[in-house]
């Protein structure tokens, strides 16, 4: 899944986020604010939190639920900015695909995140639906993995 030469040869580890995670988590958010704060204890209480490790150190994480219809649902993934193109998110989906429970997995990204887009198409990813107006002027677009 990563290339030999990112993060130094370490090798990721992937697992559940538990509450001493969660400083970590926050450290490494983009959104960096109290409400994702709340909603990170939220999704780590909730055993909705996964996250990547590389030599002890938390580097990216996402959250995994099955409220969406009933369906599984990627609800976001964040990497640290520092380890970004190093194949994270890749790893990170690669891992939901295998905790799947339902036989789709869906996620979202918006439209205007296009490098999300090619990492959801490179991983079989289709798309699925648009929803208008949660973010203003920038559509939400749904995708979905139906192997």
């Amino acid at each position: 899944m990563m290339n030999q030469n990112s993060n130094k040869g370490y090798s990721p580890i992937f697992r559940l986020a538990n509450q001493n995670d969660i400083l970590a988590l926050c450290r490494i958010d983009s959104v960096n604010s109290s409400e994702r704060y709340q909603e990170i204890i939220q999704w780590v209480t909730q055993d909705n939190a996964y996250l990547i490790e590389i030599s002890d150190t938390i580097v990216a994480y996402g959250i995994f639920h099955s409220h969406f219809f009933g369906q599984n649902f990627i609800e976001l993934l964040m990497v640290d900015q520092q380890y970004r193109r190093q194949g994270l998110a890749l790893t990170l989906i690669e891992n939901f695909k295998q905790l799947r429970k339902t036989p789709k997995l869906f996620t979202s990204t918006n439209q205007s995140n296009v490098a999300t887009q090619k990492l959801l198409t490179q991983t079989g990813f289709i798309t699925s639906g648009v929803i208008e107006n949660l973010d203003k002027n920038d559509p939400e677009l749904i995708y979905c993995y139906n192997p």
